[in-house]
């Protein structure tokens, strides 16, 4: 395995500990990965419908609550908060986060389509906006997307299908607005579209979310950028058990967007079911410690909850002609 190190001389007997841990762990994580698998794809292990995965019980007008979770950049054990290097340890969490992020990958692309509930909370224009609860309905060939929000502008919809209406975004607005303004169709990478969020609708769903953190890891693990990686084993997350993964990059011009980034893979479907991003605090800021810099430089949140595999969405759920959607004509 390359990331240990190879200086020409024996290494010392704690070092010798450390590698064997690692294999250890490098070799639990292989066992760990290709044994889970989605509720229903086992035919032994089937839902009573066969496809559905059970409903995550959640108030969806609040934000998904993280339980057991500590905070990340506080903790001093694994000198996390002294050292200014990469460890063994370090690569490990990411390789281990590699390992399960490409599993889950492959899966989710086996999967048709799926329902969910998204939580979104983004920092706009240097404000952070209140979160957002919307309904979810997403396709994956081809690419389709049916958004309802359930706070916020409640009962806004947008819909996208890739290939349609020259690959423009249809949406209207939600309240009283809804029952006056028609329905226009935006580019969805356009000034107007990104107004009010961050990424473009075609970044949305958990294949996407997938793809760039492990974009990101890859790069990391290729070119030794210095990040500390930390493995959080036994975290819960809208009542699901998942890994969490706390990343704090060290040199900024390696990482510009981020100064830290918090996500939790589901332990049974091994995708990532909730993110958290941190930007750079400006320059001279202070705070009174971790929990105040963290809230002064939250950019993004996004969690998946009552997720529902493969329902067999037909092309009316992606028509705004349908009649359970309040699209104007």
């Amino acid at each position: 395995m390359t990331w240990l190190r190879d200086s020409g001389k024996p290494l010392p007997r704690s070092s010798k500990w450390l590698a064997s841990s690692s294999v250890l762990l490098a070799t639990g994580v292989l066992y760990l990965v290709f044994r889970p698998a989605f509720a229903g794809s086992d035919p032994k292990q089937k839902s009573p419908n066969g496809t559905r995965v059970a409903s995550i019980a959640r108030d969806t007008a609040k934000p998904p609550a993280l339980l057991t979770v500590p905070n990340p950049s506080s903790a001093k054990a694994g000198s996390e908060a002294d050292s200014s290097a990469t460890t063994e340890a370090d690569r490990v969490a990411m390789l281990m986060n590699l390992a399960l992020l490409e599993q889950g990958r492959r899966r989710l692309a086996e999967c048709a389509d799926y329902t969910c509930t998204l939580f979104k909370q983004e920092r706009i224009g240097g404000e952070l906006t209140d979160g957002q609860s919307i309904e979810l309905k997403l396709r994956h060939r081809p690419f389709s997307v049916y958004m309802k929000w359930g706070s916020g502008d409640k009962g806004r919809e947008a819909l996208y299908v890739e290939g349609a209406d020259d690959n423009r975004l249809t949406v209207h607005p939600g309240g009283w607005k809804a029952r006056i303004v028609p329905a226009i169709k935006i580019d969805p990478e356009g000034s107007l579209a990104l107004s009010e969020a961050r990424h473009p609708v075609t970044m949305v769903g958990l294949i996407k979310l997938c793809d760039e953190i492990t974009v990101r890891r890859k790069n990391e693990l290729a070119h030794r950028l210095p990040v500390h990686c930390r493995l959080l084993e036994n975290e819960v997350v809208n009542e699901r058990p998942c890994y969490g993964f706390v990343s704090t990059y060290l040199d900024r011009k390696f990482s510009e967007d981020y100064r830290k980034s918090t996500h939790y893979v589901d332990k049974e479907w091994l995708v990532p079911i909730c993110v958290k991003n941190y930007a750079w605090p400006e320059a001279k800021q202070t705070f009174a410690d971790d929990n105040a810099l963290d809230e002064a430089t939250l950019v993004e949140h996004y969690a998946y909850s009552e997720l529902q595999f493969n329902q067999r969405l037909a092309a009316q759920d992606f028509d705004r002609a349908n009649e359970a959607y309040g699209f104007r004509r």
